[in-house]
């Protein structure tokens, strides 16, 4: 329910309003607690009390105005879970929580730094369900990815019992359960840059797809055949869902397997187009991936570098083109890693 305040404001016409408003903002006259409103032809700005009318005046030169009182709405202030925290907690377990969490669907994931907060997981878990209206579940997730299939640490703080939900991204349903399979809701632009990179008739791999956001934007829009590989039996359930819950234009092929068997198996100079998002070690897979692609055909790679020099330097080092003409056409830095440290995609042609 809105709440309304009386206040000091200043008269002005329309169309000098949006000036004048600017003017008494930079200035800190203009009192931020309440909403502007307008009135017939006119447009009546709140002010702070103690602002007189000569103050105006000099302010505003020859701009007509006038002073008067009216009421106002109140600005509502939204809290963050941590406010709402204050009187629960003890302080020094407020300074240790993030400012912010991630949300997967409807989970809500906080990363924690110090697993003595987790006592208070109950109340850490109400807090953000007050804030964030849509989240039935909270988890904890500690610093590191367990295991070769990089699945998050996680502690179950509050909500319902679960870790699948179904997370949207541009319109696009993803079928996601945070305890078995890796995603990451940073990456929906860069799923979505890569997928509009693409055209109908391309032949597409994805050797780490995860629960495969990538093929999915593919698919949605693009008359393509996207190979989707993981090792991960849990990730590649979580795709199958995915593509009954979706309309898709391309057809993705969806393969439980390690992505050295799947490049053993494929013939040469069929691919278009191959996705490594595996940063930790994709540069150890270009060398096998280059004699797949077509000519003119792209490697988007991602890896761990300081600097776009850092990140091009380490493709050039890792495979001499000697044997496979490439050239790389981009390096664009995606999301922060860690400090001074960054994720980057860089894009191999082969000509």
């Amino acid at each position: 329910m809105a709440m309304y305040s009386r206040a000091k404001c200043v008269k002005v016409v329309k169309d000098k309003a949006n000036h004048v408003l600017n003017i008494l903002s930079k200035l800190s006259i203009r009192d931020r607690n309440l909403k502007v409103k307008r009135v017939d032809d006119y447009v009546l700005i709140p002010i702070k009390g103690d602002v007189n009318h000569q103050d105006i005046s000099k302010v505003l030169g020859n701009i007509g105005f006038s002073i008067c009182i009216d009421e106002f709405e109140e600005i509502t202030k939204h809290k963050s879970y941590k406010d709402l925290l204050k009187d629960k907690v003890p302080n020094q377990v407020l300074h240790l929580l993030p400012r912010s969490f991630d949300i997967v669907g409807d989970i809500a994931i906080i990363k924690l730094k110090d697993r003595a907060v987790i006592k208070y997981g109950d109340e850490i878990a109400k807090a953000i369900m007050s804030v964030a209206k849509n989240v039935r579940v909270v988890y904890a997730e500690e610093p590191g990815l367990e295991g070769e299939f990089r699945v998050r640490k996680l502690t179950h703080l509050g909500g319902e019992r679960r870790s699948w939900t179904i997370h949207k991204e541009y319109g696009i349903k993803i079928y996601v359960d945070i305890a078995k399979a890796y995603y990451n809701p940073s990456l929906a632009e860069e799923h979505r840059r890569i997928a509009l990179m693409t055209h109908d008739g391309e032949v597409i791999a994805d050797l780490f797809t995860g629960v495969g956001p990538f093929p999915l934007h593919i698919a949605s829009i693009r008359y393509s055949l996207i190979y989707a590989i993981d090792k991960n039996i849990e990730a590649i359930k979580c795709l199958l869902n995915s593509i009954t819950m979706n309309k898709l234009k391309g057809r993705i092929v969806s393969i439980n397997a390690d992505a050295n068997d799947f490049l053993n198996i494929i013939k040469d100079e069929v691919l278009d187009r191959v996705i490594m998002n595996l940063p930790h070690a994709s540069l150890t897979f270009l060398g096998k991936v280059l004699p797949k692609l077509r000519r003119n055909g792209y490697v988007h790679l991602y890896l761990i570098a300081s600097s776009e020099d850092d990140a091009l330097n380490k493709v050039l080092n890792t495979y001499p083109s000697s044997h496979y003409s490439y050239t790389v056409d981009n390096v664009k830095r995606v999301i922060d890693y860690s400090p001074h440290r960054y994720i980057y995609r860089v894009d191999v042609k082969r000509i």
